[in-house]
């Protein structure tokens, strides 16, 4: 194959330092973009979990609310 020999220099000259210099930062962007949907998608999870805890537990209040009034109420009739 034909190579153009222009940047090679580089490539020869710069030893293991100018390969951890480029490596480092491009996997962590890689990284990065692999996770980001995950955890997206984890983030969106979790707060549909937290969303769903809070209404149970404004519907268990609710019910609770009920069954105590109807018990103050049944008391109530049956003092009079």
């Amino acid at each position: 194959m034909n190579f153009s020999q222009d940047f090679w220099k580089v490539l020869i000259y710069n030893g293991p330092l100018y390969f951890w210099v480029i490596a480092i930062p491009t996997t962590s962007f890689v990284m990065f973009l692999v996770t980001f949907t995950y955890f997206r998608r984890l983030f969106k999870t979790l707060r549909r979990q937290f969303t769903r805890q809070a209404v149970r537990l404004k519907l268990r209040k609710n019910r609770e609310t009920r069954r105590h009034r109807a018990s103050i109420a049944t008391i109530e009739i049956h003092k009079a």
